[in-house]
């Protein structure tokens, strides 16, 4: 098992290493790989952190983001892309479409390593931003958010950027702007595949499974 130094995660007491030692090293490699993903995920996590976050040097961050002057006043959540404190809705998609999948296809073994729940919230985390990135309650849409916050240097520029200023999530105190799109195809099929297959996720929750699929619909 590689290596986990910094990362501070509750599961890792005396009892569950002492179970892991009993386990063969596929079944070690995969609640490896399940945990790993769980705390990468919390570390991109972006709005106000909860009670239960296990990366002790993450908090609270961006909790203004939005854009006041259009339907898109509440942008706050979501997932920044790596290395960036930008919310790139294309790669966010991607990312909570396969987690989803994970999740339904890989349930037992999620739940057998305690992270089902955990997992789970991660996914939720991801389409409740979603959810306020184009009218969820409409049954046809003409525009959605494509991403939250920008990045440029170019020709000198020294705006306050997420480029520009080289800073922690938490430091941010500038407004992030936010960007739409009234045709972009490929991006609202990625969303919908995300809500979709989130959908499946929640199946338990129908009022959140429903709405999950009414959102995909209306983004396809």
């Amino acid at each position: 098992m590689e290596c986990l130094e910094k990362i501070h995660y509750d599961s890792f007491n005396a009892q569950y290493k002492m179970e892991r030692l009993q386990k063969n090293d596929e079944d070690v490699n995969q609640e490896t790989r399940e945990i790993k993903a769980g705390v990468f995920a919390m570390k991109l996590s972006t709005r106000k952190l909860p009670k239960h976050n296990n990366v002790s040097w993450r908090g609270n961050s961006c909790l203004k983001d939005g854009d006041s002057a259009t339907e898109f006043k509440d942008l706050v959540g979501g997932y920044y892309d790596v290395g960036d404190a930008i919310k790139f809705n294309f790669p966010q998609s991607f990312a909570m479409t396969m987690l989803s999948w994970s999740v339904i296809e890989y349930n037992a073994k999620y739940e057998a390593v305690g992270e089902l729940n955990h997992v789970k919230s991660i996914v939720k985390w991801g389409t409740d931003y979603f959810l306020k990135t184009f009218n969820n309650t409409a049954d046809s849409i003409n525009k959605l958010v494509t991403q939250v916050g920008v990045g440029d240097t170019c020709g000198g520029k020294t705006n306050r950027n997420d480029h520009y200023c080289w800073m922690r999530p938490e430091d941010i105190d500038y407004q992030c702007p936010v960007s739409q799109c009234d045709s972009c195809s490929d991006l609202a099929a990625e969303m919908a595949a995300a809500l979709a297959s989130a959908s499946i996720v929640f199946k338990d929750d129908k009022v959140y499974s429903q709405k999950l699929v009414h959102g995909a619909t209306t983004l396809f």
